[in-house]
């Protein structure tokens, strides 16, 4: 059961390149306090990229939103889509439970499969 939750280098977007497309030809969501920049990738998963300015806390505060952001996606069971990269940027803001930012993860997905 631990091996499935691993946030593996093939669900992660690991360079500029990758980023700088999502944001080119990507939709953007907002939802509460993220903003879910989302590009289709034709791989059949999902992939995730955080982009947390230092204007969302200190740098603890930075580094629990992305685990709990990376916790959230990593649970998604049943995501509505696959095939997406997502490029969430957080605004300053109290941190969410995991609970909560899957929920906003989910929302915004279902959006764009419509």
């Amino acid at each position: 059961m631990m091996g499935m939750l691993r946030f593996r280098k093939s669900s992660r977007l690991l360079n500029g390149k990758q980023f700088a497309h999502v944001y080119a030809s990507g939709t953007v969501l907002r939802r509460g306090p993220i903003r879910i920049n989302l590009a289709e990738n034709n791989l059949g998963h999902d992939r995730l990229g955080l982009s947390i300015p230092k204007r969302a806390g200190n740098a603890v505060m930075r580094n629990r939103i992305k685990r709990l952001l990376r916790e959230a996606f990593r649970s998604m069971s049943d995501p509505p889509s696959r095939g997406h990269d997502l490029v969430v940027t957080v605004r300053a803001h109290s941190p969410l439970s995991p609970d909560g930012y899957r929920a906003l993860l989910m929302e915004a997905l279902r959006k764009a499969c419509r």
